[in-house]
């Protein structure tokens, strides 16, 4: 069967069907999903109730696996991250966020597999980075092209936060330019739980000034909702 692509909107988002991500899959499969993740940022497979082990084999395609270095993993599968919410573990990434920016090697990209959902609700809403650059105004690239966010475990897990930190868990400050190009496009990296603040700030009132002057910024953020609330595992990708 052919893989069929169905766009979800004009940015972000489709819906892949033809593939069976429980078997072997071919290079020529792999390498044609890794065009369709480039290009439309999140891809969503429906039906698809894989085990942990065929998760992590999927994932394994793609690149090295990263291992989250906080959040529960399964003992037999570390790469395999589990979230689960319920009163007792509340969600703490229930905003904008990159994943792990506090590493100096960040995730590449995640895949998830749902296990367990609400009937209702729990959306999670994604955002494409991309576009949100595209939509801003001149001045104001200009001038978040000339900033570095501080990002720190610390402020992802601050100690009373109630997760389970390893002991040899540090303050370390990973610097990340708010705007970054990817290989194919610019992208302005989104609100991370883990920045603390900007270590570089231009002249904040002369941007004002620029900006009163040329068109008014109203970036919108093209967002498609996903039900991702509820236990289900996680692998990410490390970046080469």
């Amino acid at each position: 069967m052919a893989i069929e692509v169905t766009r979800l909107n004009c940015v972000i988002g489709a819906i892949v069907s033809g593939v069976d991500l429980a078997r072997e899959l071919p290079r020529s499969v792999i390498d044609r999903l890794g065009e369709l993740m480039v290009e439309h940022q999140v891809l969503f497979f429906r039906n698809q109730p894989i085990t942990p082990q065929e998760q992590r084999d999927f994932a394994a395609h793609f690149g090295t696996l990263h291992i989250h270095p906080i959040y529960p993993v399964l003992p037999e599968l570390p790469e395999i991250m589990l979230l689960d919410t319920h009163a007792g573990f509340l969600p703490d990434n229930d905003n904008w966020h990159t994943d792990v920016t506090f590493s100096t090697t960040p995730p590449l990209a995640g895949i998830l597999a749902a296990k367990s959902l609400p009937p209702v609700g729990g959306d999670t809403l994604w955002s494409s980075c991309s576009a949100a650059y595209d939509a801003l105004s001149e001045p104001l690239r200009r001038f978040l092209e000339g900033l570095t966010a501080q990002h720190s475990v610390a402020k992802s897990f601050p100690p009373n936060a109630g997760k389970a930190t390893p002991p040899s868990r540090s303050d370390t400050i990973v610097p990340w330019p708010s705007i970054r190009r990817s290989t194919i496009r610019w992208c302005a990296r989104t609100r991370s739980a883990a920045a603390r603040g900007y270590s570089s700030m231009k002249d904040y009132d002369a941007y004002q000034r620029t900006e009163a002057a040329g068109e008014p910024n109203s970036a919108r953020l093209p967002l498609h909702p996903h039900g991702a609330t509820g236990i289900y595992g996680q692998v990410a990708l490390e970046r080469r």
